[in-house]
């Protein structure tokens, strides 16, 4: 989870958002930004993203080189810096039932 991602002002479209490490590229998770003519988007805003990071953990948790976050804009969407005021990793265990037959 990254909390209070800046969005700057005039911002709009489709991005997605991988882990890269080396020649590895894992998607993260996607978003959008719509709608936003009322505000007229003239100051930047903030938004916390939350993101699926579970093929990429060794990646990201790696002591050598780990993995950077990567923002890239679809149909021409323009990317822009992630910058976050905090981020959280979530790890919970899975459980999984055992059958009886």
């Amino acid at each position: 989870m990254l909390q209070e991602v800046e969005i700057p002002a005039g911002v709009t479209g489709s991005f997605d958002v991988f882990a890269v490490r080396g020649e590895r590229r894992l998607l993260l998770g996607s978003f959008a930004i719509v709608g936003e003519t009322k505000m007229g988007m003239r100051e930047s805003n903030r938004m916390t993203l939350l993101l699926d990071a579970t093929k990429a953990l060794p990646d990201i948790a790696s002591k050598e080189k780990p993995a950077t976050l990567h923002l890239v804009g679809r149909r021409g969407a323009k990317a822009f810096t992630l910058q976050a005021k905090g981020a959280e990793l979530r790890i919970q265990r899975r459980q999984v039932e055992k059958r009886r037959d």
